[in-house]
Formats: structure tokens, sequence, C-alpha cells
């Protein structure tokens, strides 16, 4: 088993895959790490790791109110998203 990336390898990992992701599957362009959250919730809610990338946008954006419990989530999150990941390719 690997250990995991840093978290900060994470976050950006999950946030560039959801930008990649939104103009594969709506055909419009986001290339903004802050606003591409609200444009997953608005255009493509049922988008998988949700929870996950509201985690990092937190993480990326306001880390100062994440909880340790939150971190811990995330690298769980993270593991289901890789294996989600893997099987698309």
């Amino acid at each position: 088993m690997f250990a995991h990336p840093t978290i900060n390898i994470l976050v950006q990992s999950v946030i560039t895959t959801a930008l990649k992701d939104y103009f594969m599957f709506t055909g419009k362009n986001c290339s903004s790490k802050y606003r591409i959250l609200n444009e997953i919730l608005n255009n493509f809610p049922e988008y998988h790791g949700l929870e996950l990338l509201k985690l990092c946008h937190k993480w990326r954006f306001n880390n100062s109110e994440i909880t340790e419990e939150e971190i811990n989530r995330m690298y769980i999150l993270y593991e289901k998203w890789k294996a989600f990941r893997n099987k698309l390719n």
C-alpha cells in the first residue's frame, strides 16, 4: 500500500481534476480553483466526489476552519475517489 500524498498535493489533485471533469461533462470552461465548487454545485450536482471536493475547497481557501476530523475524512474519501478514478481509466 502506498502512503497518502501530502494534504496539499491531495487538494491540488482533486481540485484540478474537478476543473477537467467540469469541462468534459458540461462543455463549459472554468479555470478558477476558487469558483469550481460553485460551478459544479450549480451545473453538475451529482458529481462523484462532491464531499471530497467541498473539503478540499475548504482546505484550500479557508483552512483555518478545517478540523482534524475533516482532514482525516479527506484521506478516507480520497482513497474512494482514487479507486473510482482508476476504474474510469
